[in-house]
């Protein structure tokens, strides 16, 4: 798996927060060598960006922070890049049309929006 990540940490005082938006996420299960140049299979569409919010272990967020989430509609969520690309080839193998595993696997993703873990 690979992506592009920004990472923002607030410049308060003793903040443990930090905030990544990772994009441009490519996955590939052959020609695993660090060496080799970044490409792949897109595990999300282009138009989509994965947010994470790393808060302290006790779970304080700054008030100003709970309030840009819920004012933009964003709440907890879980979502894994690693896990979504193996429900997603699990889904394209031949001959789990209509499985179990393919129905547990199916998760919705909406278009031109944020995920969040």
């Amino acid at each position: 798996l690979s992506y592009e990540r920004e990472a923002y940490a607030p410049c308060e005082p003793g903040s443990d927060i930090r905030i990544t938006f990772d994009t441009n996420i490519l996955a590939r299960n052959h020609d695993l060598s660090l060496r080799s140049p970044s490409y792949g299979t897109k595990v999300l569409d282009k138009d989509l960006t994965v947010m994470e919010i790393k808060i302290p272990k006790d779970g304080a967020m700054p008030l100003w922070l709970v309030h840009c989430l819920s004012d933009n509609g964003i709440f907890c969520s879980s979502f894994s890049k690693y896990g979504h690309y193996y429900k997603e080839s699990i889904m394209a193998a031949p001959g789990l049309a209509g499985s179990p595993i393919r129905e547990m696997t199916s998760v919705p993703i909406k278009k031109g929006g944020l995920l969040y873990a």
